[in-house]
């Protein structure tokens, strides 16, 4: 017999008849270790989360996952929306372990925009400007429609609705409509006009 006092994979031989089999015997100490690997989701929202286990336990593992993570019994979770999920591992030999990872997701990307708009009615100075923060940071690109630059700022509006969508590196997005007026139509009325009945009078 041995008693070893860490996790041990012993190599038995036994012989007989002049024929030797080997075979390999696990004994774990402790309980089983289990560790949880989190991949956070990519967007604010999404539910595209996974968590990976590995386990020291004799196969085959049975998995138990808490939250209804939709895994049966597998070693992997995907799928999985933001929260705290808790796995429990069992070997055959009646040993187990338990590990929690914590899916997380970035805020989500949001801007506020700056509008310049025509002082006078058919004019093209009007001007926006897009002031964008959260999602997973790096570098925001700008999609604009009528055709208009990626740019931050686009100038020389006509008055009209403008879609933007703005995005940030990991492709998380965010969009929506904006005005730019211009004051109403200044509208003469008829003219009337009085003869003057009298040479040289007013």
């Amino acid at each position: 017999s041995v008693s070893p006092l860490i996790t041990t994979t012993y190599v038995v031989a036994m012989s007989g008849r002049g024929c030797i089999k080997r075979d390999t015997v696990t004994v774990n100490i402790g309980g089983l270790t289990v560790l949880a690997a989190p991949t956070n989701v990519t967007c604010n929202g999404y539910n595209n989360g996974k968590v990976k286990i590995t386990s020291n336990g004799l196969s085959p593992l049975s998995y138990t996952w808490s939250l209804n993570a939709n895994t049966g019994n597998v070693d992997s979770a995907i799928n999985l929306s933001p929260a705290v999920y808790n796995v429990t591992v069992s070997d055959p030999n009646g040993c187990s372990g338990t590990a929690s990872a914590q899916i997380t997701e970035p805020t989500a990307v949001a801007f506020t925009s700056n509008v310049t708009n025509n002082t006078c009615f058919g004019g093209s100075i009007g001007a926006i400007t897009l002031n964008p923060s959260g999602g997973t940071g790096g570098a925001y690109t700008f999609q604009w429609s009528n055709s208009l630059p990626s740019n931050q700022t686009v100038s020389s509006l006509s008055a009209g609705n403008y879609s933007v969508t703005v995005s940030d590196s990991s492709l998380c997005s965010a969009t929506a409509t904006i005005n730019v007026s211009e004051p109403a139509q200044i509208v003469f009325g008829a003219a009337t006009i009085q003869g003057v009945r009298c040479f040289g009078g007013s």
